[in-house]
């Protein structure tokens, strides 16, 4: 009712109320959709602002990253939240593998990318490898938002470790200069620290100058990175616009806080639960009556306390702690689906979950995880490849004519019963739905590339001479029986050409 009503129906209640009965009626005639509507009691809590993806982080970027660096100090459902996510993004690193024309030239590459990828030269700052630094990003992603990687070359370095020149150094998102107004090229623009082109591209990154003395934000202005040739910016975009990511424990982070407090709650709640006693109040006494002036200012379990007059005898029955563990339970849950992962991903309980409740939880988290892999990370590790092989080149006079390419093999993913999963492979392989390259990428090989594998079976196999081991094929079944290569049924048995002794087949 509005003011006009609220006058109409004053003066005469009739038309007023004919007035409001019309409005009803057109509500119900004109169709809507009810979350669409403003106002009532079912709809008048929403908050609906009509802002663009780039506004609103904007503005709530930075405070969701130290609200849930916060968290993952003090939370221990948070942080491990963050360790679970990077540990199924990375585990123990994505592996490259080179691929060119030349095998000479391919062998060299993949040999001075694994040199470079396990050495600590790698990182800027020398703790990581590069698969350490693959963790490190993932788990800023997760906390902070989002994650910047700086190239530097640093020839001498490298000259002296044998190593390519290049070394990478992380920055959390949080280190974007959101003070700088004014860009590097005339006519781009500059927000949160990013600066975009004419047509709203991303140009290059503002970043803060940190001292590293004090590990604090100095005074000196702000370094400019030029996108993807020198710097590169990971993050997970979840709407058109979006420039900047928000920490993934935004969603939970509410519930989170108060699950703190939820447990401090429960503690009290147990520890009053135990506070059994007995209160006596004596009698008086043959001179009078006593006096002890004593205050019960808390209860203990098993108290007994003794008060003056009566020779009363009470007991103190405690309230029951029944009742909160499934709400508990309710909370985590919550907790978890903010987050995107499975409840007992996050609670590590296992109790009240079957076989194949837990396998089909895990189809839809690998589902985000494949996300995760190919389309936030690995755009991000294709670049640091290019940066590479362009410094590896040159260092190592490869002529530019063998074009370097690069293909990542994820870390093999956990399974309840490998058995069954890897009888699955061998069956995709041998109809035909996937490759022996793909079958050897998906187990997770170091080197992930099927070429690899064969050449080191030869090895392996000229190694063993004529030592009975089971595991070659050639020699025993599947069941680990001999086969007997003279054999004609045995479709394991040697070609009557290739029998040891044949000259012929010489």
């Amino acid at each position: 009712m509005n003011f006009l009503d609220k006058i109409i129906l004053t003066i005469s209640p009739e038309a007023g109320l004919r007035r409001m009965r019309n409005r009803l009626a057109a509500e119900f005639v004109v169709r809507k959709y009810d979350a669409a509507t403003q106002g009532g009691r079912r709809n008048s809590g929403w908050f609906r602002s009509k802002t663009t993806a780039a506004e609103e982080v904007s503005v709530a970027a930075n405070a969701l990253a130290a609200t849930a660096q916060e968290l993952c100090r003090n939370n221990p459902l948070a942080h491990r939240i963050k360790i679970i996510w990077a540990s199924n993004m990375v585990g123990s690193g994505i592996r490259g593998q080179v691929a060119t024309t030349n095998k000479n030239v391919r062998k060299k590459a993949n040999q001075a990318l694994s040199d470079w990828a396990w050495s600590t030269f790698a990182d800027f700052d020398g703790h990581y490898s590069f698969y350490g630094l693959q963790w490190l990003w993932a788990a800023t992603i997760v906390e902070s938002g989002g994650v910047l990687i700086r190239k530097h070359v640093d020839d001498k370095g490298g000259k002296e470790r044998g190593l390519a020149p290049v070394r990478l150094q992380t920055f959390e998102q949080t280190m974007l200069d959101a003070t700088v107004s004014k860009p590097k090229v005339e006519g781009h623009t500059v927000l949160s620290g990013i600066e975009f082109d004419l047509e709203g591209r991303p140009y290059g990154y503002w970043i803060k100058n940190l001292d590293r003395l004090t590990g604090q934000i100095s005074n000196n202005p702000p370094i400019f990175l030029r996108k993807d040739i020198e710097c590169i910016h990971l993050f997970r975009k979840e709407r058109s616009g979006q420039h900047l990511g928000v920490s993934w424990l935004t969603q939970s982070a509410t519930t989170l806080n108060k699950y703190d407090t939820l447990i401090d709650a429960k503690l009290m709640q147990d520890q009053i639960a135990a506070c059994l006693g007995i209160i006596i109040s004596g009698a008086s006494s043959a001179v009078g009556v006593g006096n002890s002036n004593s205050q019960i200012e808390e209860i203990e379990p098993g108290m007994v306390h003794y008060t003056d007059q009566g020779a009363t005898v009470t007991t103190v029955t405690p309230p029951s702690s029944q009742g909160s563990a499934q709400f508990m339970e309710i909370v985590r849950s919550d907790i978890a689906i903010g987050a995107g992962l499975a409840h007992t991903q996050v609670t590590g309980d296992y109790s009240k979950m079957n076989f194949a409740s837990g396998r089909m939880s895990k189809i839809e988290f690998f589902q985000t995880l494949d996300y995760c892999q190919k389309h936030m990370l690995e755009p991000g590790l294709d670049t640091i490849f290019r940066w590479f092989s362009a410094v590896y080149m040159m260092s190592a006079n490869v002529n530019a004519r063998n074009v370097l390419s690069c293909s990542w093999t994820y870390p093999p993913r956990g399974v309840v019963q490998p058995k069954e999963e890897l009888d699955t492979l061998i069956t995709k392989v041998r109809a035909g739905f996937t490759t022996p390259s793909a079958a050897v990428k998906s187990m997770g090989d170091a080197d992930g590339n099927l070429e690899t594998v064969i050449e080191q079976w030869k090895v392996d196999k000229q190694l063993f001479g004529d030592l009975p081991f089971d595991i070659d094929p050639s020699k025993f079944s599947k069941a680990g029986n001999q086969l007997n290569v003279d054999d004609a049924a045995s479709s394991n048995a040697a070609s009557p050409a290739k029998k040891e002794g044949d000259e012929d087949a010489e």
